[in-house]
């Protein structure tokens, strides 16, 4: 898609609606970048809440709008659990980057944030507000959080809430576990 003409459609590579909305796009020449994690590969995303930027594989994006599912279908294919908090994640992080950035229209408007707390959006909030925050980042690369830990303290926390904020150093990241591809 072009710079900045083009419509974000974010969730799960198997979804039937998404697949449609691809193809139908497609048919009426309507530019889309798809942001659709795989049940083996996944877009490298990252959010740094001090630029308000979105990259993608490195890339820095910025649609015109967004249609943004929760991607159930893989969790229901492999019936792991790790596969639903990984779709929860995602769409967290996404949710509350497009919402905070007022000139993307959302078109399904009615299930973005539900999640009871979007902790990324909160952040945005309170820092326009006028409290300071820490740099931040969201992110799903393994190489864009050893870089930001490299240079920065930083404290680990899932984008959805949950589990408990611990401080995060380049070595911890050998321990996170990244849910399996395969």
């Amino acid at each position: 898609p072009g710079a900045e003409n083009f419509l974000l459609l974010a969730g799960g590579s198997t979804d039937p609606q998404l697949k449609y909305f691809l193809a139908r796009a497609e048919l009426k020449g309507v530019p889309v970048l798809p942001l659709l994690h795989a049940p083996k590969s996944n877009p490298a995303i990252s959010w740094d809440l001090d630029g308000q930027e979105m990259t993608v594989d490195g890339k820095v994006i910025t649609p015109k709008a967004a249609f943004i599912r929760q991607d159930v279908f893989r969790q229901l294919a492999s019936k792991r659990q790790t596969d639903g908090h990984d779709a929860r994640q995602w769409k967290a992080a996404v949710d509350g980057w497009v919402i905070s950035t007022p000139s993307i229209r959302r078109f399904n408007r009615g299930f973005i944030m539900r999640e009871a707390v979007n902790k990324p959006l909160a952040l945005i909030w309170a820092k326009e507000f006028g409290f300071r925050i820490p740099r931040t980042i969201i992110a799903n690369d393994i190489d864009t959080e050893k870089e930001f830990c490299a240079e920065n303290p930083a404290i680990y926390k899932p984008a959805a809430g949950g589990d408990l904020c611990r401080e995060l150093m380049p070595k911890d990241l050998k321990k996170i576990k990244t849910p399996s591809l395969e």
